[in-house]
């Protein structure tokens, strides 16, 4: 009986220090602290601003093999006049971290939509790590039912598919000097309408995406973003 006791409190250990090394191996492209601060600004093909996002990390919370956060968006528009806020959770679990894929909603769209009833279902994209040049990455989708009193009138969906990662590059930006991972992926976008559109997003471990350019079928640039300022407490 003893000697099962000990083997059972051997496999305890060993069980608990797996989910350890689990949590730990997750690799976060997204600032993982609370009080953390992020600002993207997003131009058009020109060069010309078109709005500003900023990302505030309000909470963290440790579940088991889970770390998420939650955090705070606030979308100005080219004046740096307020245009709506939000809320979006980050996550790590089981190793692999996610993205929550309400941030490739458009904001004035969404505003759109302010006051109606909205429901939301999603497919939030992973990023496991060790990522390498030619990983393909699984699809993600977002999917808003809207309704006014009771009514269903339109259905908005986003899904990013084709996920690959392209490489590893430095991109330097008013907010630093990052080593990204880089990855591509076309984006399809249906409601009344469908439009398709391909990206390229810069992510840098601990940080998040620090450049992000989108471009038509063709290829012709329609927009990007830079980040501009960055704010955590021990960065490198």
């Amino acid at each position: 009986m003893k000697k099962s006791i000990r083997y059972f409190g051997i496999a305890l250990l060993l069980t608990s220090l797996s989910t350890l090394v689990t949590a730990q191996d997750c690799e976060a492209y997204f600032p993982m602290q609370e009080g953390a601060f992020m600002e993207m600004k997003n131009y058009d093909k020109k060069g010309k601003l078109t709005s500003i996002t900023q990302y505030t990390v309000l909470k963290k919370e440790v579940t088991g093999n889970r770390t998420s956060v939650a955090v705070k968006i606030n979308t100005f528009d080219d004046k740096e006049e307020p245009v709506m806020d939000g809320e979006m959770e980050m996550y790590c679990e089981d190793g692999i971290f996610y993205i929550d894929m309400e941030k490739f909603l458009d904001e004035q769209m969404m505003q759109s939509f302010e006051g109606m009833e909205l429901s939301v279902e999603a497919e939030n994209l992973d990023m496991p790590s060790g990522l390498r040049q030619g990983t393909e990455l699984k699809d993600g989708y977002v999917k808003v039912s809207i309704a006014s009193e009771g009514v269903s009138f339109m259905t908005l969906t986003v899904n990013i598919n084709n996920r690959k990662v392209e490489g590893t590059e430095e991109i330097t930006t008013p907010a630093g000097t990052f080593s990204c991972v880089k990855i591509s992926y076309d984006v399809v976008v249906k409601s009344i309408m469908k439009v398709s559109s391909k990206g390229i997003d810069w992510y840098a471990k601990d940080v998040g995406v620090v450049r992000s350019e989108t471009y038509r079928p063709n290829g012709k640039l329609t927009g990007y973003s830079i980040m501009t300022d960055l704010k955590i407490n021990n960065y490198n």
